[in-house]
């Protein structure tokens, strides 16, 4: 009687919201959050910059085969990003706006994606939970608004992998499969055209493996063994790597293939070394704010590992972990490893969280992380504080000392809001548990894009957009210096050669730098980076 009592007290609050949940509209709702202020913040470097840099000195050239960056090639990643950028940037002109706005419109695609999957596996609230959930998640929330090819990539990855999915369990009829099959395979083909090979990697060995699990080799032999499916994938990819081997002969097959795949795995670039258990605590801060969530999922690890236990996990279990799980073991044995890694298998965790949502019964394990984040954020300040009597790189204390005004009463006070509305929701409400996860999942997002972010763009990249507008009135050629900070030249609207100074020229660096040239004007000076005027003669520097 009580439990029944309770339901029917309950029954009203909840409809409204389980109506909107309802809703294809709230996916358009959570695109106009990628969307607005897109490009009120500095561009970040070194990613953003160096993307931005590359598509701007593109269209300079003219040259829509290969990319440079300061006067030198590029060949981090393949060209449709570029593509992408390029073409925004005539639509809408070179601004950190159209620079960012392929990823925005990729992140909107990617959740109408996982939406419509969801949708016809699970049901529309729960498709609507793993929307929100997906889109409110850290790290999504920051590369949905970046000028990088790392949305444009999962959106292949996650069409690729729900339509292999799609093509195992939807058996309508054999057409019905094969039409599943041959998407999968554009979607790999764009994938190879966004990053390289490890687009063909991730979904070939997770549906494998999953494969393997569910015992359907049939299936799986008419997938891989697919001329006209692996004819899309090649007739989509492979012109533009012949050309551009054409183009640029060995220098391509070594700089893109050898140094910025194999080695990337092989070895350790650009500082970016980790370890085996590298992407554990990553993962605490990639799920953020669903971080308890995620913890009380992976209790469900325990069924995935055991063959006893395996047979109470189902299609769509089976397959979200076998993502999941080989993207997880696959960068955490390589040398090279990077938080974003991890995005390549985050999807099918959001829609286990939408699928088990009723199983979120604990509100402290859903506050803790998020409690402990927030207040993170609002102690930044003291932590500036104790960088700057602590650093010892001049650069990284004026760029500190320069941006602790940005990190005002306003700011203190709008994450202290965020966070106590974040509470109220989750411990004076009488929603269900995961409701009060997706609501302070939204506040958490809204406080990360329009306060935080800003507040940190201003305090890194703030100076160089400065520098960048300030050198628009320079004569002297200008070149880079020590100093990788390619949002530079978006900013001076030039291509900034990277290379050591000549007299008579402008150099962009590093504060640190200042000592290098005792001789130089210093024509500008402010968080930590500077413009130095060289005279028509001087020493040479390395």
């Amino acid at each position: 009687m009580t439990a029944h009592l309770s339901s029917s007290l309950f029954a009203p609050k909840f409809k409204p919201i389980e109506k909107i949940l309802q809703s294809r509209w709230l996916i358009l709702l959570l695109a106009v959050n990628f969307f607005v202020g897109l490009g009120s913040t500095p561009l970040f470097d070194l990613d953003e910059g160096a993307f931005s840099s590359a598509t701007m000195e593109m269209l300079i050239r003219g040259d829509f085969i290969t990319t440079y960056m300061g006067g030198e090639l590029r060949f981090d990643k393949p060209i449709l990003i570029y593509w992408l950028q390029a073409l925004s940037v005539w639509l809408f002109g070179l601004n950190e706006f159209s620079l960012r706005l392929p990823s925005a419109i990729c992140a909107t695609l990617w959740c109408w994606a996982v939406y419509e999957f969801c949708r016809h596996f699970l049901n529309t609230s729960k498709a609507t939970t793993a929307c929100i959930l997906l889109a409110s998640s850290l790290i999504i929330s920051i590369i949905s608004r970046a000028a990088t090819a790392d949305a444009l990539l999962n959106l292949w990855i996650c069409l690729a992998l729900l339509d292999a999915y799609r093509h195992f369990n939807q058996q309508d009829t054999h057409q019905s499969s094969a039409k599943y099959a041959l998407r999968a395979y554009l979607w790999v083909g764009l994938g190879v055209l966004t990053k390289g090979p490890i687009s063909i990697l991730i979904p070939l060995v997770s549906i494998t493996i999953y494969a393997v699990f569910r015992q359907k080799f049939k299936l799986l032999q008419r997938l891989l063994i697919n001329p006209l499916g692996w004819l899309i994938c090649l007739t989509v990819f492979l012109p533009w790597y012949i050309a551009e081997y054409l183009t640029q002969g060995q220098a391509f097959i070594q700089g893109f293939f050898f140094k910025h795949n194999l080695s990337r795995f092989s070895s350790t670039m650009e500082g970016h070394g980790g370890n085996l258990l590298y992407y554990l605590p990553i993962s605490l801060l990639v799920f953020m704010p669903a971080t308890g969530f995620f913890l009380q999922l992976l209790t469900h690890l325990r069924l995935f590992f055991s063959p006893s236990l395996t047979r109470r996990l189902d299609s769509l279990d089976i397959f979200c972990w076998s993502w999941f799980l080989f993207v997880l073991i696959f960068f955490s044995f390589s040398k090279t490893q990077l938080p974003h890694y991890l995005l390549y298998g985050v999807t099918p965790i959001f829609i286990l969280m939408a699928k088990y949502r009723d199983q979120l019964t604990s509100r402290y394990l859903v506050a803790l992380p998020i409690t402990l984040f927030m207040l993170l954020l609002i102690f930044l300040p003291e932590i500036g504080q104790y960088i700057i009597a602590h650093e010892k790189k001049i650069e990284v204390v004026a760029m500190v000392k320069s941006g602790l005004p940005y990190l005002d009463l306003q700011y203190r006070l709008s994450v202290i809001f965020a966070l106590c509305l974040i509470l109220l929701i989750l411990f004076r409400t009488q929603y269900e548990v995961w409701l009060r996860q997706v609501l302070a999942s939204i506040v958490f997002t809204l406080a990360i894009i329009h306060v935080v972010i800003p507040a940190y763009a201003a305090i890194q990249q703030q100076p160089v957009k400065q520098a960048g507008i300030f050198a628009q009135n320079l004569t002297e050629p200008i070149v880079m210096w020590r100093h990788d900070m390619p949002s530079f030249s978006i900013y001076l609207q030039k291509v900034v050669p990277i290379r050591a100074p000549k007299p008579g020229e402008v150099v962009f660096t590093g504060l640190e730098n200042l000592q290098a040239f005792p001789n130089g004007q210093v024509l500008f000076n402010q968080g930590g980076v500077i413009l130095v005027k060289l005279p028509s003669s001087f020493g040479s520097s390395s």
